[in-house]
């Protein structure tokens, strides 16, 4: 991928190519089934949906093409000062670039500077191997002094178990944020990985 790439909040010309992306991308992986955001009608409205108080929506687009996007929602039921790590998806001539983890970083960075110390994702089997990439890059170069358990999902209850979460090591853990600032100046966030 070229450097122009741009990384940019969702304007409302960009829901039928996000749309059209994630949707790509769920049918690829075989996750395309009822029940999936690929049935979603939000999934054609991510505009209007982020427009939400306390969420943000980023996509990734070089001369004038969508190639992915990611995203922060306040979804309900869960604790104070948690959002969800939402709709990380890329066209699959853009994986292994690089701009996944780019997409991640800028979300998990409006996440920390809005607030949230918390962030929890929900995934499917099928998206597995991208879901563990991803928080293996959080743990690894985002958060290194945190802790982690996996998550299961129980497809014959056909429910989410929560039985895992990243939490910090220790209450002064050397956590290199992301960003310029030091870590007295930002908590660290805490990732709870729901397969």
């Amino acid at each position: 991928m070229s450097d122009s790439i741009q990384i940019r909040n969702i304007k409302p010309s960009d829901n039928a190519a996000i749309a059209a992306v994630i949707r790509e991308a769920l049918t690829e992986f075989g996750a395309n089934k009822p029940g999936t955001v690929y049935f979603d009608p939000t999934t054609d409205h991510l505009y209007e949906l982020f427009k939400t108080p306390g969420s943000i929506y980023y996509v990734a687009e070089q001369n004038g093409i969508i190639l992915g996007g990611c995203g922060i929602f306040p979804t309900e039921a869960l604790p104070e000062k948690t959002c969800e790590l939402v709709k990380l998806y890329l066209d699959k001539n853009a994986r292994g670039t690089g701009l996944g983890k780019k997409l991640l970083l800028k979300s998990m960075d409006w996440a920390k500077e809005n607030g949230y110390n918390q962030v929890y994702l929900e995934s499917m089997p099928e998206l597995s191997k991208a879901v563990s990439e991803a928080i293996d890059f959080v743990k690894t170069e985002l958060m290194p002094d945190f802790d982690f358990d996996a998550f299961n999902h129980d497809e014959d209850e056909g429910a989410y178990a929560p039985d895992a979460r990243v939490t910090p090591s220790a209450p002064d853990s050397s956590v290199t944020p992301p960003s310029n600032e030091t870590q007295d100046d930002k908590d660290p966030l805490e990732i709870t990985e729901k397969k």
